[in-house]
C-alpha cells in the first residue's frame, strides 16, 4: 500500500506545475508525519503489552516461589 501510494505521489509531482507543487509538498508531507505517528503508536502499544506480559510472568514467578518455600 505504502509503495502505491508513494509511485502516486510521484506521478503527481512530476505532472504538476510549480505552484500545485507546495500543496503537494504539504500533502505528502503530511502523510508521511501520519504514517510515522503509526508506527510509533504501534511501538508504544506493543512496548506496553511485553511489560504486562513480564509483569504477569514475574507475579506468577513470585506466587510460585512463596508456594513452594512455604
Amino acid at each position: 500500500m505504502n509503495k502505491q501510494l508513494q509511485k502516486q505521489n510521484l506521478r503527481e509531482l512530476a505532472s504538476i506545475k510549480t505552484n500545485g507543487r507546495i500543496r503537494i509538498l504539504a500533502r505528502l508531507t503530511f502523510l508521511n508525519l501520519m504514517s510515522a505517528n503509526g508506527v510509533m503508536a504501534k511501538t508504544i502499544i506493543r512496548n506496553y503489552k511485553q511489560k504486562q506480559q513480564r509483569e504477569s510472568y514475574d507475579n506468577l514467578r513470585q506466587y510460585k516461589n512463596n508456594i513452594n518455600e512455604n
